[in-house]
């Protein structure tokens, strides 16, 4: 899948994120492997900031997967 197809389907979904397209690189890395590691960065590109990004949707990823929903609270009351 590509970050392309995984961008489209986050802005389908309605996620609220305050970078999108980062997002969507830590899906494909995620799903897709060492593609973190091939990313086009020019000599002077600010790599800190770059980092920063990518931590940023990283943590918003874990967040949003952590969160509790509806359906998982009912389930674990049922359990409970």
């Amino acid at each position: 899948m590509s970050q392309i197809h995984l961008r489209m389907l986050l802005g389908q979904a309605g996620v609220d994120a305050p970078d999108v397209d980062s997002l969507a690189l830590q899906l494909t890395g995620a799903l897709e492997g060492p593609i973190l590691l091939y990313l086009p960065m020019s000599p002077r590109a600010n790599k800190a900031l770059h980092i920063a990004r990518l931590a940023d949707s990283w943590q918003i990823l874990i967040e949003r997967l952590c969160q509790p929903t509806p359906e998982r609270e009912a389930e674990a009351d049922r359990e409970g």
